[in-house]
């Protein structure tokens, strides 16, 4: 009985949806075609991409372009990296990708290398027989970035002269429209809570060495402005300033260190269609670290780094390649200013360095198929024919 009921209830519904769907007038109107073009994003293993978008959301302490890497799998990076002791430095820290050295990298800003061949290892800014130096070569500011590429593993041949990672550092573009952005940000030592062992604090809190810095304030700025000449070009300009101030006992008073990191970033872009793209990319970042020597009076001196660069770069997208020449020189400085030493009553003039620089001049042509790959194949397997047929 109750199977009987189930089926009649069943049924029931069934009568009345057909009904309901007969009821229903029927349309031909139909949702308008929409065409959509894209490219699929090609993903290699070891490769990563930091696009625009997901720079603005990452945490930038100092600007600095390795600030960004950590969150990327395969990095590592040194021990006094995020060390709470030297707060105030603001130099990009070391990074060592997929377990090679530091100085084992291959950096790129927009194409050009960015490697410095000073000596990278020497850190030691109170040497007076040698000049500290670092891996990168120009101190490239995040907010000027575009994106930025890491590849740890499967690199192409077309990289070379390293044998670490490659990490590629693409500047943006001027925009379409008018517009600019300014920002500032800071952080201090009051602002910052310090767990020093008990029997360790009056060591820490008056510290003579650069390499303890109790009392530091830091603060990072930058702006821009883009301006537009008509649709086809545009100019983007660019500052940004890393500074600090560390305060250290020096003779029982009070000593100031200092660090200063600019970037002057001018970019101008030309494109007169949609097949041919021309630019050309002015940087300067000078470095400026100002120190004195422990426990000596009147002995301040100043490590001079950074560089400036000029590169241009023609693309032609034709219907099946697409033809990329770049040319640029580069040349990066480290220097170490003459020292003043006034000890016991004796007023000592101290080379402590010399002047390195690096003068780069690279021209490349890259031909990537993008279309009409069906043109090009049979003429490929034709040559490969009759190549086995001799």
């Amino acid at each position: 009985m109750n199977c009987i009921v189930v089926c009649l209830f069943l049924l029931s519904n069934i009568l009345v949806v057909r009904v309901w769907a007969s009821e229903t007038p029927l349309t031909t109107d139909t949702l308008p075609e929409i065409t959509v073009v894209d490219s699929a994003q090609v993903t290699t293993a070891g490769k990563s991409v930091l696009d625009r978008q997901t720079i603005d959301v990452l945490p930038q302490a100092d600007g600095a372009i390795t600030d960004l890497l950590k969150v990327l799998p395969g990095i590592q990076f040194g021990e006094t990296s995020n060390s709470a002791l030297t707060g105030g430095e603001i130099l990009p820290s070391e990074i060592s990708i997929s377990g090679g050295r530091f100085y084992d990298n291959n950096f790129m800003i927009d194409g050009m290398g960015n490697n410095s061949l000073l000596d990278p290892t020497s850190s030691n800014v109170t040497d007076e027989s040698d000049v500290p130096g670092h891996s990168q070569g120009l101190f490239l500011d995040s907010s000027l970035l575009e994106s930025i590429t890491v590849q740890r593993s499967n690199i192409s041949a077309r990289y070379s002269g390293f044998t670490g990672g490659v990490v590629e550092m693409e500047t943006r573009n001027p925009a379409q429209e008018f517009g600019g952005q300014l920002a500032y940000r800071t952080t201090r030592s009051e602002w910052t809570s310090f767990h020093v062992d008990r029997d360790q604090r009056e060591d820490f809190e008056n510290s003579d060495n650069y390499d303890v810095q109790p009392s530091f304030r830091k603060q990072h700025s930058n702006f821009s402005l883009d301006i537009p000449l008509g649709e086809k070009m545009g100019i983007l300009l660019a500052y940004a300033k890393d500074y600090s101030k560390i305060s250290l006992n020096l003779l029982g008073e009070t000593g100031h260190q200092y660090r200063e990191s600019e970037n002057f970033f001018v970019k101008y872009r030309f494109q007169p269609n949609s097949k041919v793209d021309f630019s050309v990319t002015a940087l300067c970042t000078p470095y400026t670290g100002t120190y004195f020597r422990k426990d000596t009076l009147n002995s301040k001196y100043e490590l001079d780094g950074g560089g400036y660069s000029l590169n241009g770069e023609f693309i032609y997208t034709a219907d099946i390649a697409k033809i990329t020449l770049m040319g640029g020189g580069v040349r990066v400085k480290i220097a170490v200013l003459l020292q003043l030493i006034f000890m016991h009553g004796l007023l000592l003039i101290q080379p402590i360095g010399v002047q390195s620089s690096m003068v780069k001049l690279v021209w490349r042509v890259d031909m990537e198929i993008l279309r009409n790959l069906k043109i090009i194949l049979p003429w490929l397997c034709m040559a490969s024919l009759c190549r086995s047929s001799y």
